[in-house]
């Protein structure tokens, strides 16, 4: 059986982290979101089709070189197709019934249910769901007494709503959907292929967790939902609360870390406090606040206040006295 993962985003709302690593690529607990994914599948699984285009080579060479227990091959995308075109053009490759990741959602999903659910209720496909008590920013969807999808609404107005389950990113279809997309041409499986199969597709609904990793705030939350036990080298002097640190991050004394990412080889200096926040590889922060926003990659920030969602790029010399590329 294939997997295909929508892996072509630019990851805009993530930068600067997503500046120089593609998307699907951003570590969580110090391995790729494409990584989780992959190894979500039950064995049965024998390829999983990457749809790339923005720095496709980067994943191609990612995965070039390492063993993940299951062939991957990255599929070109020369230009952006949106959802149901990246699907299309994965045609070639699907024999079967197959399952399709959008590549920035981590899940406790059992694939090997969905694909179960699917196989007993037939038709063209199933779609995971999740409850949310704000579905607005989602696709929501509406169930009979047989789980089959009813109705389906993307992104719906206050006065639209009539559910909070939404649709995962996440699904099982046999190969008559391809039939409802057009190769080559840039199609939303969400807004113009999901509304012309209502009656056609069931809802699969399950526990655990599901995280969108689409903004700062929710790559915070994914670190906290995915428990990890790994052993890391690093200095702690300060206090360090609802955090996650990468290896060789240093806390000086005197230093307040909450609900925040540092990832690796980060220096947070004495007088600094970092809260909400993320910061990028090989940064140092000193006698400043950050909160509530991101800082990249190799940058060094002084005596300031970095608050209120800003986003501070890669390679950033940031003080009292004004800023420089580096």
């Amino acid at each position: 059986m294939k997997a295909v993962v929508l892996a072509g985003g630019r990851g805009t709302r993530l930068r600067p982290l997503s500046l120089e690593r593609p998307k699907p690529l951003v570590p969580i607990h110090g391995r790729a979101i494409l990584d989780w994914i992959i190894d979500s599948l039950p064995g049965y699984f024998d390829e999983v089709l990457l749809a790339c285009n923005y720095m496709k080579d980067e994943i191609n060479r990612y995965y070039g070189g390492r063993d993940v227990g299951v062939e991957v091959r990255v599929v070109d995308e020369p230009r952006p197709l949106g959802t149901g075109g990246a699907i299309k053009n994965m045609e070639p490759y699907i024999d079967g019934d197959f399952v399709v990741f959008n590549g920035d959602i981590l899940s406790s999903i059992d694939v090997d249910g969905l694909v179960g659910y699917h196989r007993s209720k037939g038709g063209v496909g199933a779609i995971a769901l999740w409850g949310v008590e704000n579905p607005g920013r989602y696709g929501i969807v509406g169930l009979d007494g047989d789980g089959r999808i009813n109705r389906f609404v993307e992104k719906p107005s206050p006065d639209e709503v009539f559910s909070n389950l939404i649709n995962a990113g996440i699904y099982v279809f046999d190969q008559e959907v391809f039939g409802y997309m057009e190769r080559g041409r840039k199609t939303s499986v969400e807004r113009e292929v999901f509304p012309r199969l209502v009656d056609d597709l069931y809802g699969y609904r399950f526990d655990g967790y599901w995280v969108d990793i689409g903004t700062p705030s929710s790559y915070i939350d994914a670190h906290q939902i995915l428990d990890s036990d790994r052993e890391r080298s690093n200095m702690i002097r300060g206090s360090v609360e609802g955090s996650y640190l990468y290896d060789g991050v240093v806390v000086e004394e005197d230093v307040v870390v909450e609900n925040s990412v540092l990832l690796e080889g980060v220096e947070l200096k004495e007088g600094s406090r970092v809260c909400n926040s993320v910061v990028g590889s090989g940064s140092i922060i000193m006698d400043s606040v950050v909160e509530g926003s991101v800082v990249g990659d190799g940058c060094k920030v002084s005596g300031v206040c970095v608050c209120d969602g800003v986003r501070v790029w890669n390679g950033v010399d940031l003080s009292r006295d004004g800023f420089e590329v580096m």
